[in-house]
């Protein structure tokens, strides 16, 4: 019930007709398993830079900078790393800001991922089956 209310949702969404309920499923499983797989990856990302970050400090102790020198220039670094990650997301969300307020004629202009998705998703749900496999 609730995925073929999701179909129809999409559906009007995209000006297309009703997708159907066994594909979009599959299609929300697939982009499911993309968001966690992308969260891992962040995940995996983020102590990735941790170790670095722990490895720099570590080998500025060791070429006899103070503690508190080298976890200054570490720390440094890592606000650096934080800040570019932080204006890099703003822009991003200032952007989603920009989209939601756009009439719907001028999004059709600018928008030219909407038209390659919706192509893709006609293509996708009106699918004609291989022969000769």
């Amino acid at each position: 019930m609730l995925t073929a209310l999701a179909a129809n949702l999409i559906g009007a969404a995209l000006q297309h007709p009703v997708i159907d309920t066994q594909l979009l499923q599959h299609f929300l499983t697939r982009l499911v398993g993309l968001v966690a797989l992308t969260i891992l990856g962040a995940f995996m990302c983020c102590l990735v830079i941790a170790g670095l970050l722990f490895g720099l400090y570590d080998l500025l102790v060791f070429y006899g900078l103070l503690p508190g020198v080298a976890l200054v220039i570490v720390l440094a670094i890592a606000m650096l790393i934080t800040g570019i990650i932080v204006a890099v997301t703003m822009r991003r969300l200032q952007q989603l800001r920009d989209l939601s307020l756009m009439p719907k004629r001028d999004m059709r202009q600018q928008d030219m991922t909407g038209g390659i998705i919706r192509a893709f998703l006609d293509g996708f749900t009106n699918a004609r089956p291989m022969r000769g496999r």
